[in-house]
């Protein structure tokens, strides 16, 4: 089955300072898949920290037949408190329901300070950052095993609580043990630099099993996608012109190149 669509946020607290709050009627949340369901996508990745409103809108996604992919993002949240959400939201929008996938993604590891040992989310990008830059193969061995074990204790207690298929959403640094996973999920974003080979990228990760493209296109403020997947940190660090033209037209840019090569 392809799955197309769209991601949602229901709700993060990101910091003490910094979160976004959806506040929508059910009437409204409807109008926006009825919407969605037009232009041909079947499919929500639901995303966010507040337990109720990612229980709330995943139920009305699978009350209106989509594919409901429910990607927690518990940030700074201790062991007890993550494994708690889980059971909660898979407890009351789960059980056999073939629409439902879980993703594990890159937010329970980039949002835990259990595998970084850092306290704030832009502190672990840095650290990411850095040691990509320096090569350090023996940190990112030991942040690739911490990793796993973070990510396996969830995964084993997630299978024990509903049938959903599960899903590593990864940012591209991390060496997941993807033989664990349902899917090859990966957060793709293109930008002016690398939209040449994109394609091919995508079809090498391909080779590997079943992919699904978690994340993609751009934000929506103007010169968004030069900055690819870092354009949200340039938007929290500077001021932006709001554009919903940027992602129509990257992703535009995209079908062009993709149609001039078949």
């Amino acid at each position: 089955m392809k799955f197309i669509g769209i991601c949602y946020d229901a709700g993060t607290r990101y910091s003490k300072s910094y979160s976004t709050k959806v506040n929508i009627s059910k009437a409204e949340f409807i109008s926006h898949l009825d919407y969605l369901r037009f232009l041909g996508f079947n499919s929500i990745r639901l995303m966010g920290s507040e337990t109720k409103g990612l229980i709330k809108l995943g139920r009305i996604i699978l009350e209106n037949n989509f594919n409901l992919f429910i990607s927690p993002r518990f940030i700074n949240f201790n062991n007890a408190k993550i494994k708690k959400g889980l059971i909660s939201i898979l407890k009351s929008i789960s059980g056999n329901n073939i629409k439902v996938h879980l993703i594990l993604g890159n937010e329970l590891s980039l949002d835990s300070s259990i595998v970084f040992n850092n306290t704030r989310y832009d502190e672990r990008l840095i650290t990411i950052n850095t040691l990509l830059k320096s090569n350090d193969n023996d940190e990112m061995k030991r942040i690739n095993e911490k990793l796993n074990i973070h990510i396996k204790q969830y995964s084993e207690l997630c299978r024990k609580l509903c049938k959903c298929k599960i899903i590593y959403a990864s940012a591209g640094f991390e060496a997941i043990e993807e033989d664990k996973f349902d899917y090859i999920g990966i957060n793709k974003y293109f930008n002016k630099k690398n939209i040449n080979h994109y394609q091919k990228e995508v079809i090498n990760i391909s080779k590997k099993g079943k992919i699904i493209i978690t994340e993609f296109g751009c934000p929506t403020y103007k010169n968004g996608w030069i900055y690819g997947g870092n354009a949200w940190y340039i938007a929290r660090m500077r001021k932006v012109e709001r554009s919903e033209d940027e992602q129509a037209k990257s992703i535009k840019s995209r079908y062009k190149k993709k149609n001039s090569e078949t």
